[in-house]
């Protein structure tokens, strides 16, 4: 298969960008292995989207990026991507099972995946939150733990607070990883106890092997132990990006390394949202790359086909 354009990738970043390429009468090629909209259907939530002066529901968001990408004509390939490969005038995405797409340029908007430890893989079901917007709603009246209190996390915790009788946002560092705005929102927001210096060490678990208590070690104070019901898990995100090749410049944590355009310097390759380093993991940022890769692209296509 070929298109002018390949976007690896379905969350808000590939999204936009897919759009925006398409308005201008480019084929473009949307990859995607997993749901589109990426983790905006799990959040009851999102703040600062450009144009928008009210937060709105992720899943809703979504059902427009989604809408607005497939009217432009986008073709959605519902496949993983396995391998990629530069030449001199094109690169091909593989994909899984057997086939590849083609296209004059690249950009990559895989995002970040949760990996977690055995020892919380086990109480996937049994009070192990992967998805808020689907959850929040269980926990009414009880006591649960968000574990990393960087945007995820304050999202995830100001969510919960709507039904919890109480949110205990536990962040690692010596301050919130999160904007200002999310930070005045949870300093606020009474059913929300913030602790600091602080690390999710595991979990404790009833007879029938749910969460009945979360185990804390506290910088200054020592262990502690929460008695909780349900747990989110923001931290442990890792790029996905196993896939690319020694061509592709990554950093130390696996992102992809890029100029102020997005665009890995003297390629065919862009890389925007939470995979390229520097992102700021918003998803006002996720949308200004996009623009800024669409940008780069139409300004030097002539030149890349």
């Amino acid at each position: 298969m070929h298109r002018d354009i390949v976007i690896v990738g379905g969350g808000p970043a590939g999204l936009t960008a897919a759009e925006l390429l398409a308005q201008q009468g480019l084929a473009v090629g949307l990859v995607h292995k997993g749901p589109l909209g990426g983790e905006l259907p799990s959040l009851l939530w999102v703040d600062g989207v450009p144009g928008l002066d009210a937060p709105i529901n992720g899943a809703e968001l979504a059902s427009q990026l989604i809408d607005r990408a497939q009217a432009a004509g986008v073709t959605f390939i519902s496949r993983e991507a396995t391998a990629l490969e530069l030449y001199s005038r094109s690169a091909v995405v593989a994909l899984s099972g057997h086939g590849f797409v083609q296209g004059s340029a690249v950009v990559l908007a895989m995002g970040r995946r949760r990996i977690l430890g055995k020892d919380f893989r086990k109480f996937e079901g049994r009070g192990l939150i992967g998805c808020t917007a689907c959850d929040a709603g269980f926990y009414r009246g009880e006591t649960v733990v968000v574990c990393g209190a960087g945007h995820g996390g304050a999202i995830d915790a100001i969510n919960l607070a709507i039904h919890a009788e109480r949110v205990i946002l536990v962040e690692r560092s010596n301050e919130l990883g999160c904007s200002p705005e999310l930070a005045e929102q949870l300093h606020r927001n009474s059913v929300i106890e913030i602790m600091l210096s602080s690390e999710v060490s595991g979990a404790g678990a009833t007879a029938s092997g749910a969460i009945d208590a979360v185990h804390v070690n506290m910088k200054d104070v020592g262990p502690r132990t929460l008695p909780a019901t349900g747990l989110s898990i923001q931290v442990g995100r890792m790029p996905e990006t196993e896939f690319l090749d020694s061509g592709v410049g990554l950093d130390r944590e696996g992102l992809v390394e890029t100029d102020e355009c997005c665009r890995i310097p003297a390629s065919r390759i862009f890389a925007i949202g939470e995979v390229r380093a520097g992102s700021a993991r918003t998803f006002a940022s996720a949308i200004s790359d996009a623009r800024a890769a669409a940008h780069s692209i139409l300004s030097n296509f002539s030149g890349m086909a």
